[in-house]
């Protein structure tokens, strides 16, 4: 009985999360605010190995090359064709990683010397060229 009680199931789950380097829902549970505080406080030891297998696992997904990108011949070193896939909001990696603000976000990106830079993102009227800043994002890349 328990076993089966709610926190004894909940510590099993941040455990195999833990074990299985699982980011996603590592960050899920912590995020979750029926997690207990007292849970909360102990899974935040492991909140910097976490982000850091995150990080790891995203580089490689989101910095692979593309061949469905127009315009981009194969490239003598890597034998492969396209452009590389690495940008990333800076917003959501502030939601996924647990980070407090996008200050915090920037930090842990500066200390994995992860490029975040601002985009500034256009739109053109209708009566002509001219374009117009709509609004600035920054970008992990």
């Amino acid at each position: 009985e328990v076993f089966r009680s709610r926190l004894v199931q909940l510590a099993l789950r941040i455990f195999k999360t833990k074990r299985e380097l699982q980011y996603a829902p590592f960050f899920s549970i912590l995020r979750d605010p029926d997690t207990p505080y007292l849970y909360a406080c102990l899974m935040f030891k492991h909140v910097e190995e976490m982000r850091r297998v995150a990080l790891r696992v995203m580089q490689t997904t989101y910095g692979y090359k593309s061949s469905k990108v127009r315009g981009n011949s194969p490239t003598p070193s890597s034998g492969t064709t396209g452009a590389y896939n690495d940008q990333y909001p800076l917003s959501h990696l502030v939601r996924l990683l647990c980070c407090e603000d996008m200050d915090e976000a920037r930090r842990v990106c500066r200390h994995y010397n992860i490029t975040v830079l601002k985009k500034t993102l256009t739109s053109s009227s209708s009566k002509g060229p001219k374009t117009t800043p709509t609004k600035s994002r920054e970008y992990v890349f």
